[in-house]
């Protein structure tokens, strides 16, 4: 494997990452404003985590798991409730970082395989 490019930060790969979407791919503007959703809650949770703008190198298997399990517990909804997120929208979030850690790597952004993590879903 290649060795990673030098550090790129999260935000901008993120970035780079959606205009990849949006010019290469052609995805449509509402597929390019969903997973900049998804991927912001990603970016928000490892804020939270005290990581701040980490580089694209440091995610790893053991973050990823840590923000799959925190789509997956329940969450206050507007009326102070808590309930656990949508099947659908917990997939949704995971589909978004799945595609974007596929694209890291692509770039050499990463320099471990994240295996199963960024393999598609079954």
């Amino acid at each position: 494997m290649a060795r990673p490019q030098p550090s790129v930060p999260l935000s901008e790969a993120v970035d780079e990452f959606l205009q990849w979407m949006e010019l290469d791919r052609h995805r449509i503007a509402g597929t390019v404003a969903g997973y900049r959703d998804e991927l912001a809650r990603f970016q928000e949770f490892v804020d939270e985590h005290g990581q701040g703008d980490p580089a694209v190198a440091t995610v790893d298997r053991d973050l990823f798991r840590a923000y799959q399990r925190s789509v997956a517990r329940p969450t206050t909804g507007s009326a102070g409730d808590r309930r656990p997120l949508a099947p659908t929208t917990r997939k949704r979030c995971l589909i978004a970082l799945r595609s974007f850690l596929r694209f890291a790597q692509r770039e050499e952004w990463l320099a471990h395989d994240l295996g199963p993590v960024s393999r598609k879903l079954s």
